[in-house]
């Protein structure tokens, strides 16, 4: 047991190591392009690239900038991330959804262009009705389900029973 947890710290190190090597690397590159330019400032989204892509960690990438006399642009890494974390959540919403069995509606140019011959005014490109996957809760009175249009006059313009 000893030598299997020796063998999988060593792995871990090895792995370690190796993350390290390709983020100098890496950083070698970014710095060389930053300095060429004759700035003094890490883009937020190459660090974010160092992190997201090769492991490499953000006060890692810092501490070598200030090594090197630059900064990193620690708003833009934080921006990257957020955008990161928000192209999941949809990619997340987006495979539920196809679990639900609920696909995007898309059209492409040849619909688009064919819609247009037949004389079908374009609109405003808002959303046009809500989706609302899963169960409804008799419970709490949800036994129906309303699509609901920008331009239906009244308050529905469809009702679908559950």
């Amino acid at each position: 047991a000893v030598s299997r947890v020796q063998e999988v710290l060593r792995g871990e190190e090895a792995a370690f190591d190796q993350t390290v090597e390709r983020g100098m690397q890496f950083f070698a590159e970014i710095r060389a392009e930053v300095v060429s330019s004759g700035g003094s400032v890490i883009p937020g989204q190459r660090a974010f690239f160092l992190y997201d892509t090769q492991g490499f960690p953000l006060d890692l990438t810092q501490q070598m900038a200030e090594e090197a006399g630059l900064t990193v642009d620690v708003e833009g890494f934080e921006k990257a991330m957020e955008d990161q974390k928000e192209r999941s959540r949809e990619a997340m919403r987006d495979q539920q959804a196809m679990k639900a069995g609920v696909r995007p509606l898309e059209l492409v140019a040849e619909q688009t262009a064919w819609l247009q011959q037949q004389g079908v005014a374009p609109t405003e490109d808002g959303a046009k009705y809500a989706f609302k996957t899963g169960r409804p809760d008799r419970s709490k009175g949800d036994n129906w389900r309303c699509i609901c249009t920008l331009t239906t006059p009244g308050p529905c313009e469809a009702v679908v029973r559950a």
